[in-house]
Formats: C-alpha cells, structure tokens, sequence
C-alpha cells in the first residue's frame, strides 16, 4: 500500500487555491458588449410614452425591439460592437429612422430620438349589404310565377 505524502498534497491543493482566481476569470470572461439608450420626444420637447423602437444591426440584419417608458426612455443593453439603425414610431406620430449609430464595446451610445407630429389620417368605414348573387353556387335557375 502506497502510503500519501503529505507535502504534495498540500502542494496540489495550494496550486489549485492560487490558480483559481485565473481560470474563474477565464471561464466567465465574455466577448465585449456595448448599449444604446436614449430619450424619445415630440418637437416640443415633450416626452413621448409608448413608442416602440427598434435597433437594427446593420451587418446581421438582428433586431431588437422596446417601448419607451413613461418618462420616454429606452435601453438596448448587451448589444455586439457593430453598426446600428434605430427606428422609433409612435401613433400620431412620424417614423424616424437614426442611421450609422456606432455601438462599441462597453460603451454607451446616446440617441434621442424627436418624432415630428404625424399627417391626420381619415378613416372610412364602408357598410355593404349582401349581395344577392350566390357565388358558392354553379345551378343556373329561373323563377316562374
């Protein structure tokens, strides 16, 4: 029987508690990321609730997409370095489309996005009878009185 020596076990172990803190930091590091967030607002300055906005990656065709907050805020985090296009619409309001936003790692890209006030639209609304003719139906008939 082989009998353990104790001055390599414990040199085993005190490699392995000093070479921890490396290989941890190996295994959890992560590409690096970057975000865009920003302030949408009307041509007044007013904030603008509920608008959806999304942010293109130019080179992937990837889309992410947000609604502002209720003081008009939004956030794309975790975002690859790359090139962006972010669009923002809202109802009422014209799209604006921001492009050539530049995303790059760990860093913050602002863009405050001002919707112009959108044409009004009219709504016609068409209410249509029946039609006497049957179209489901091929018979050819006559009514005799």
């Amino acid at each position: 029987m082989i009998t353990p020596n104790p001055r390599a076990a414990f040199a085993r172990v005190l490699c392995s508690l000093l070479l921890l803190p490396f290989l941890s930091s190996l295994t959890l590091a992560q590409p690096g990321r970057g975000s865009i967030s920003g302030l949408v607002t009307d041509q007044t300055s007013a904030i603008v609730p509920g608008a959806k906005v999304v942010a293109e990656e130019n080179s992937t065709g990837v889309k992410r997409s947000t609604v502002t907050t209720g003081s008009g805020l939004y956030s794309f985090i975790s975002l690859a370095p790359g090139i962006y296009q972010v669009t923002a619409e809202a109802k009422g309001f014209q799209t604006v489309v921001q492009k050539n936003i530049t995303v790059t790692v760990d860093q913050v890209s602002a863009v405050n996005i001002t919707l112009p006030v959108g044409a009004v639209s009219e709504v016609i609304t068409v209410n249509e009878a029946t039609s006497l003719v049957e179209t489901t139906n091929s018979t050819v008939g006559q009514l005799i009185s």
